[in-house]
């Protein structure tokens, strides 16, 4: 739609959306850091409709079936209102996975990097731990696995960095 200058000058608390960014994606991308084999990971992706109209959002599912998207197969959502969708992953088999998972609606489509990746000093050539191990204190991917098995995603003892 295009509009005068007179018509926006005149609407009032009005969003001025440029042109097909009517939904904001946050995160644009999903990274589940030192993960384990046989342990499920969530993070939560919020789209927002910023257009005056109400949007038929769906996704398309990732690719590898590491990565899942829980929600409902379209979803309204009103103008300047958002919805919170959980991607999940799980692994048999601990090892790095890239994905992509697709948001659309009527006139959009936006791309949201997923990535797993498992803690640095397992892959190869990694001898993170064994380094750490040797000087007798727990390396901060290691305090942030302990702090995982616990429920406190994201809270890391500040006395474990010594940047």
């Amino acid at each position: 739609a295009h509009f005068s200058k007179e018509m926006i000058r005149g609407a009032r608390n009005a969003t001025i959306v440029p042109h097909g960014r009517h939904l904001s994606i946050e995160p644009s991308g999903i990274v589940f850091e030192n993960i384990e084999a046989n342990m499920k990971y969530i993070q939560t992706l919020v789209v927002r409709n910023l257009s005056t109209y109400v949007k038929r959002i769906r996704f398309q599912v990732p690719k590898s079936q590491e990565f899942r998207i829980v929600t409902e197969n379209e979803i309204g959502v009103a103008p300047g209102l958002s919805v919170s969708v959980d991607i999940e992953f799980l692994t048999r088999k601990a090892d790095d996975f890239y994905d992509t998972l697709v948001v659309v609606a009527e006139d959009f489509r936006g791309e949201v990097e997923l990535c797993a990746q498992v803690p640095r000093s397992a892959r190869k050539g990694g001898e993170g731990v064994a380094s750490s191990a040797m000087r007798g204190q727990s390396s901060p991917t290691e305090t942030m696995e302990k702090a995982d098995r616990h429920g406190k995603r994201n809270e890391v003892p500040t006395e474990d960095f010594n940047p």
